[in-house]
């Protein structure tokens, strides 16, 4: 899942389609509605990935906190809110959740 550290034009990342609509941030930001459906369900492929190859241990590494861990928190945070409130998925990281272990460490850094 990338984040948005790049702003070249045309260049579309993937934790932006939650977000970067043509209506709100213009065509060289924005994304169109197809783009935007293809960039999440690309995050729920992501997902779907890091919960069946995620290490046993409290962190997404093992037994300690490393940068992955934080780096992918932020991102979390923006799909927690975002994903079932504006795309209607169920929270990605809740007690209903499809991803249990992911949702096991995000519940464990809060």
């Amino acid at each position: 899942i990338s984040s948005p550290n790049c702003s070249a034009d045309g260049f579309c990342h993937s934790q932006g389609a939650m977000y970067l609509s043509t209506k709100w941030h213009g065509a060289r930001r924005g994304m169109d509605i197809a783009t935007r459906e293809a960039k999440i369900a690309e995050i729920f492929k992501q997902l779907t990935w890091l919960e069946a190859n995620k290490v046993e241990g409290p962190f997404l590494c093992g037994e300690d906190m490393t940068l992955a861990d934080l780096t992918w928190m932020p991102t979390c945070v923006f799909m927690e809110f975002l994903l079932p409130r504006v795309f209607g998925w169920a929270d990605p990281f809740g007690t209903a959740s499809p991803f249990p272990r992911l949702a096991a460490w995000y519940q464990g850094l809060l």
